[in-house]
């Protein structure tokens, strides 16, 4: 039987349609309609409508309301026929066994299953059986049967469509509420608007105009997306505290320059202090010439704190910034060259009440030593806004950026990674944004020379104030007086730390990543700063998606195979559309092949990846198979060629096989290029034991193909299951804006190169800190031996300490310099 799911009221009208073409007359067989009610192409009578609405279990059945059918004629006989017929067959119901109702298949059906077991004999011996009434208020069920049981069910049927008709009683009327009108209501909507984003440019406008066009709109965009909080404290007038926005580019620029003008500046005066002050301690050490007035102790003296005095109001900010962050237990390499200028003007400045020990040669001033130190300090301030200012250009600018992020979920890690390392995950990864936040803040980043600042610098100035002490106690044969021995013990404590002042730990860092800086930026990425190094100098492990390594051009399809009677056009563009949803390296290589008309695309209703088999997919309610060989044999496809034809067909390179609706369409010969660029970054990874964790959606790609291809272990792949491409999605999915000290254009190889950047960043500077501790450790020994010898005044002149803190620092400068980036 058909199956329709009709209301009543459909069944009333198609009834009555029929009814009033019949003739009055005419007999109704219902058996006879019911044997052919299940043949094809047959209009279906008004029997076989009601028993589909009103069949329950094999027979059909109606409820009766319980009152007595008022029809007129044939249809009140019917009635009472059926009513009798119905008086009977409930007095029969306890006779009847169990065993005589129908059960399961080959039964008759409908009026005609009533109609036989009504007719059969009673029992002898009837089955004594409680038969459970219906409840009070509920309609009897009862079977119709008969040669005008149609009349009798519509009659039924007509008389619950007239009680379910009938008129509700009224209800208490509400009174109606006035509303206000929509004018009298302040909606608030004139700021939340959608403005009209309709391109403004002319058709034909050229490559160029467009472009910028564009990367204005872009940058328009990305400003809705930045949230001012109104919590967070404004920078003053006339400053930038952090770049927040696109509109600051040119404030922000600006300021950027200030600053380094004014270093500039510092450096010029700084420098012109330095050699004057080194040059009158060399020729006082050593006889040089050197004019008369000079030559006078007082003079000298004099003139060694004149030009201290200038050098620390030059670099007030440094002396500032440096005595608080060390009386705040924070201090840096500021707060190492401001306690150098500190230790060495106040010994200078005590030295002008007696300068008899300066005479003697037993004192020295060590002012040109703290000179010097502020001015290699200076050095490595011009190298951080130097390379701040060149970031800048890139960050403000219209190019595409990624910023690379390191994943801090450790569940995710480990899923992503598992199977793939031996050690605890570090897994870093990228994501496409528009605006990078914080960056003075990572651009002026603390460092491992601060760290190693933090600790050394109040043990140095203890050092120096205990070596005062034991000099003053152990001096030489011409300090006697108790002023003399405090200028002495002044004077041993400068040098004592003047020679640990470790003047090149500014450029420890600062150099290698100047060098960097310049190198990554004609790769199109940039790293701010130092926090980059301890962010992902750990990384073991990198997420990636398998259409970065293969840039466009690498991937092409050279030949195609028609399997079936498909046209190719259409095999085209159903294989076009599933690897165009699905990210798969074959998107650039059909993307050139329709001539860039996405238009013409099917969307994919829904689609997984069989791992290591290929794709399968829903396309136009057709079952879309693009995959291997070995995919087209696990869903029984048929037709697929022998492995010697398979051979034949690609000649060394690879084949992809399309399945339509369960057919076999089109057979794709691809060839797979591995790039330069991409070879050698993962070639550097794996020296650099980082493993590559791919999101592949191609059975072209395994394990050993890739290791085959651009020549490196299998151990530096794992292909990312699918189940976890969804969490891929979310690790990696595009964001408004994001603070991250590394960003790159989206090239593999420039987010390659900044991760082995930053650990290579990381090893120069432990071999630079390691110098500068090795210098100021010798010359802490030193201090402290000559101090217990009485033989300080006599050995660390201030031309020595000059000579020994620029060798240690010149050693760093190569150092550094040379080191790989």
């Amino acid at each position: 039987m058909a199956d329709k799911n009709l209301s009543v009221e459909d069944i009333l009208e198609e009834y009555t349609h029929k009814s009033s073409v019949k003739k009055p007359q005419e007999d109704v067989d219902i058996d006879s309609l019911l044997d052919g009610a299940g043949h094809a192409h047959t209009q279906p009578t008004k029997t076989e409508v009601i028993e589909d609405v009103l069949e329950i279990g094999d027979n059909s059945f109606v409820f009766d309301p319980g009152e007595d059918f008022t029809t007129e004629g044939g249809a009140a006989d019917a009635g009472e026929g059926a009513a009798e017929k119905s008086a009977a067959a409930e007095k029969t119901a306890e006779t009847v066994p169990d065993e005589t109702i129908r059960h399961g298949s080959g039964t008759s059906q409908g009026t005609q299953a009533l109609e036989e077991t009504l007719s059969k004999p009673k029992p002898s011996k009837p089955v004594q059986e409680d038969i459970p009434k219906p409840p009070a208020g509920m309609p009897e069920i009862r079977a119709v049967t008969g040669r005008n049981a149609d009349d009798v069910i519509m009659q039924g049927l007509l008389k619950l469509k007239s009680e379910r008709g009938t008129q509700k009683p009224a209800q208490k009327k509400v009174a109606p509420v006035n509303r206000a009108s929509i004018n009298d209501i302040d909606l608030g909507i004139e700021k939340k608007v959608i403005p009209s984003t309709e391109v403004g440019l002319d058709e034909n406008a050229t490559e160029e105009e467009r472009l910028a066009y564009l990367n204005s709109k872009r940058r328009e965009r990305v400003k809705e997306f930045i949230a001012e909080s109104e919590d967070e404290s404004k920078p003053e007038k006339d400053s930038v505290a952090d770049f927040e926005s696109f509109d600051q580019a040119k404030e922000m620029a600006d300021s950027i320059a200030f600053l380094k003008s004014s270093l500039v500046v510092r450096l010029c005066v700084l420098l012109v202090l330095g050699i004057v002050s080194a040059y009158m301690a060399l020729a006082t050490d050593s006889g040089l010439a050197l004019i008369p007035l000079l030559t006078q102790p007082t003079s000298y003296v004099f003139a060694n704190v004149l030009l201290g005095l200038v050098a620390a109001f030059v670099s007030y900010t440094v002396l500032s910034v440096g005595v608080k962050k060390l009386f705040t237990l924070k201090a840096d390499s500021d707060s190492l060259a401001a306690v150098t200028v500190i230790f060495s003007l106040v010994s200078a400045i005590a030295l002008l009440s007696d300068t008899e020990l300066v005479q003697m040669k037993l004192s020295h001033v060590y002012v040109s030593v703290a000179i010097i130190g502020l001015l290699v300090n200076t050095m490595g301030k011009l190298l951080i806004v130097t390379r701040t200012e060149r970031n800048f250009r890139y960050i403000s600018g219209g190019y595409s950026k990624y910023a690379a992020m390191h994943i801090d979920d450790e569940d995710v890690a480990a899923r992503f990674t598992k199977g793939a390392l031996t050690d605890f995950p570090s897994l870093s990864t990228s994501r496409k944004t528009e605006f990078v936040n914080d960056f003075i803040k990572n651009s002026y980043s603390a460092d491992l020379t601060d760290a190693f600042s933090k600790i050394y610098v109040p043990v140095a100035a203890g050092i120096a104030i205990i070596v005062g002490v034991i000099t003053a106690f152990i001096c030489p044969e011409g300090v006697t007086e108790t002023s003399d021995r405090a200028l002495y013990a002044l004077s041993c404590a400068a040098g004592t730390m003047a020679v640990c002042s470790a003047m090149g730990m500014m450029l420890v860092t600062n150099i290698p990543l100047a060098k960097a800086s310049k190198k990554y930026l004609q790769s199109s990425a940039v790293m701010l700063g130092y926090s980059a190094v301890d962010k992902f100098a750990d990384t073991n492990s990198v997420l990636a998606d398998a259409v970065d390594l293969f840039p466009d051009g690498m991937v092409d399809i050279i030949n195609l195979k028609p399997v079936k009677k498909v046209p190719i056009e259409d095999g085209i563009i159903y294989a076009a559309s599933l690897c165009c949803q699905t990210e798969s390296i074959l998107r650039s290589a059909f993307y050139k092949m329709i001539k860039g008309k996405t238009e013409m695309l099917y969307p994919v209703e829904s689609y997984i990846y069989e791992d290591g088999l290929g794709l399968s997919g829903w396309i136009e309610n057709k079952r879309v198979l693009f995959g291997n060989r070995a995919l087209m044999e696990s869903h029984s496809i048929e037709g697929v060629p022998s492995l010697e034809k398979e051979a034949g067909y690609a000649k060394g390179d690879s084949l992809v096989y399309l399945s339509i609706g369960g057919s076999l369409a089109m057979i794709f010969v691809v060839k797979i290029k591995p790039s330069v660029s991409v070879s050698r970054a993962l070639r550097q990874l794996e020296k650099e034991k980082i493993t590559v964790i791919l999101r592949s959606v191609d059975s072209l790609l395994s394990i050993t193909r890739l290791s085959e291809l651009f020549g490196v272990s299998p151990n530096t792949f794992k292909l990312l299951p699918f189940r976890y491409h969804a969490d891929y999605d979310a690790q990696t999915s595009y964001v408004a804006q994001m603070s991250s000290p590394m960003i790159y254009s989206g090239r593999f190889a420039s987010l390659a190169m900044l991760l082995i950047g930053a650990k290579r960043l990381q090893r120069s500077a432990m071999v630079g800190v390691g110098i500068q501790a090795l210098s100021a450790l010798l010359g802490v020994v030193l201090a402290v031996i000559f101090a217990f010898t009485g033989s300080f005044g006599g050995v660390l002149t201030g031309s020595f300490v000059i000579i020994y803190n620029a060798v240690w620092a010149a050693v760093t400068a190569i150092t550094q310099s040379a080191a790989r980036t």
